[in-house]
C-alpha cells in the first residue's frame, strides 16, 4: 500500500532507522493510539514518554530549526518519517501544535519562540484549542469572544466547545474579538496564548460516543499579557487561522527538495485497517467460498483501496498552498464513507470489541463511530469554499 514516487539512499537510510527506533520503542499493544478519542490513562502515560522520546531525537517537529529542536528536514524526509509513524499505528502528538507551531515560527516575536517552541519540540507543551465557540464553528468569523486592553494586559471573556483533549494539554492558543465595530467581522480578531491553569479557564466535560473527552471552556476575565498575543492586533484571521502571514518555512536540503512549508500529517491508520480486512475476507468463508470471492465485497475493498491511495496522494498535494483544505475536504467525506463500507463487509462481528469472533478487534467499530467527529477545522463544505474563493479566485 506504499506510494514512492522517487528515493534517495539517504532517504532509505532514514527510513530504516524509524523503523528499527519504532521496533524498539512501540509495543504492539499500544499501536492504534488516537489522543482526541482515547481516555485510558495507562496509555496517555506510556505515550507523554513516547512523545519525550520522540522528541529527544528531533522528530516530533522535524523540519524546525535545530536551535528550536527541530532536526532540519526537507518535506521529503519528513514525509518518509511520517509515513513510517503512520505504518505503525504511533500515535500523533496530541493537539493543535501542529497549526500552532508554524504560526509562531512565522509570527512570533523571538521571545516567543525561544518560550514556546523548544517545549513544543520536546514533547512537554500541548496546545488546547480555543477556536470553536456554542454558536460559532464553521462560521468562525462570528465568534464573541471578546478581549479588552487593560494596561499592559488583555482582559478576555466568552466561552469555547469541542476542545479536545484540553484537559490533557498545558497551554491554549485563543481566539478572541478585539475590535467590535470593524466593518467585516473577521478583521477584528486577535490570539492569544495563555496556561490552561490560568485564573480564569474553566473546562468542563464533554464527553463524545467515541469515547472520547472534549471541553466546554468557560473564560471569565482572563488575564494575558500584551506579550502573549500572537501575530498582529486585529489581523489573526489571515495571519493565524489561514496561516497567509509571514514567509513559509523553508526545507532545508536542496538535494531532498520538497515543497518549501511543510506539511506534517498525523497518521491516519486507513491503510493498515483496510490490509487487515483484506485479509479478513481472503481468510473467511461465506456460503461456501471465501468472502473475497463475492464481486460485491472485491468491488467494495477495491473502492477502498482507490480511496486510501487518493487520500496519501492528498497528504502530498496538502503541502502545497490550499493543498491542505483540499485534503481536508476531501477526506471529512472519505472518512464516514471508509467507515461505513467496512462495517457493511463485516456486519455485526464488526462491533465486537474482543475474542474469538472479533474480526480487528473491534477497530472497525471504533473507527465508524470517529467517523463522524471530524469537523475540526470547518466541515467539507467550508474547506471546499475556501479553496474556491482562496485558490481559484471564484465568487462566493
Amino acid at each position: 500500500m506504499d506510494i514512492t514516487f522517487t528515493t534517495t539512499p539517504r532517504l532509505e537510510a532514514l527510513r530504516e532507522e524509524v523503523r528499527s527506533w519504532l521496533d524498539d520503542e512501540l509495543p504492539p499493544e499500544l499501536e492504534g493510539f488516537q489522543w482526541d478519542f482515547e481516555e485510558d490513562p495507562d496509555r496517555w502515560a506510556f505515550y507523554r514518554q513516547f512523545w519525550k522520546k520522540q522528541g529527544t531525537q528531533r522528530w516530533l517537529e522535524p523540519t524546525w530549526p535545530r536551535e528550536y529542536g527541530g532536526a532540519e528536514m526537507s518535506a521529503r524526509q519528513a514525509r518518509v518519517l511520517h509515513e513510517e509513524f503512520d505504518r505503525r499505528r504511533a500515535g500523533g502528538f496530541a493537539g493543535i501544535g501542529m497549526q500552532v507551531g508554524p504560526a509562531i515560527l512565522r509570527l512570533g516575536t523571538e521571545e516567543q519562540k525561544a518560550a514556546f517552541l523548544p517545549g513544543m519540540a520536546a514533547g512537554e507543551i500541548m496546545w488546547a484549542e480555543g477556536y470553536t465557540e456554542p454558536d460559532s464553528g464553521s462560521d468562525l468569523a462570528s465568534l464573541r469572544t471578546r478581549a479588552v486592553p487593560d494596561g499592559d494586559e488583555w482582559v478576555i471573556d466568552g466561552q469555547k466547545t469541542f476542545c479536545t483533549a484540553g484537559h490533557h494539554c498545558n497551554w491554549m492558543i485563543i481566539a478572541a474579538r478585539t475590535d467590535p465595530d470593524a466593518a467585516k467581522r473577521h478583521k477584528g480578531i486577535s490570539y492569544f496564548l495563555s496556561p490552561t491553569d490560568a485564573p480564569g479557564i474553566e473546562l468542563r466535560p464533554l464527553d463524545n460516543l467515541a469515547d472520547g473527552r472534549q471541553n466546554l471552556v468557560l473564560i471569565d476575565e482572563l488575564r494575558v499579557p500584551n506579550d502573549r498575543m500572537l501575530g498582529d492586533l486585529n489581523k489573526g484571521w489571515p495571519q493565524v487561522w489561514f496561516g497567509l502571514g509571514g514567509n513559509p518555512i523553508p526545507s532545508f536540503d536542496d538535494d531532498d527538495a520538497g515543497p518549501e512549508h511543510a506539511y506534517e500529517p498525523g497518521p491516519t491508520g486507513y491503510a493498515w485497517v483496510l490490509d487487515q480486512l483484506a485479509a479478513y475476507c481472503k481468510a473467511t468463508t461465506r456460503r461456501g467460498r471465501p468472502l473475497a470471492d463475492d464481486p460485491v465485497v472485491r468491488m467494495e475493498l477495491a473502492d477502498l483501496a482507490i480511496g486510501v491511495e487518493v487520500e496519501k496522494l492528498l497528504q502530498y498535494e496538502g503541502a502545497c498552498g490550499y493543498g491542505f483544505h483540499l485534503h481536508q475536504a476531501i477526506m471529512k467525506e472519505f472518512q464516514p464513507e471508509f467507515a461505513q463500507r467496512c462495517m457493511d463487509i463485516l456486519g455485526p462481528l464488526g462491533q465486537i470489541q474482543s475474542g474469538e469472533w472479533a474480526p480487528l478487534a473491534g477497530e472497525i467499530d471504533r473507527i465508524y463511530r470517529r467517523s463522524f467527529g471530524n469537523h475540526a477545522g470547518g466541515t467539507s463544505q467550508v474547506k471546499r469554499m475556501v479553496v474556491a474563493t482562496r485558490a481559484l479566485g471564484l465568487p462566493r
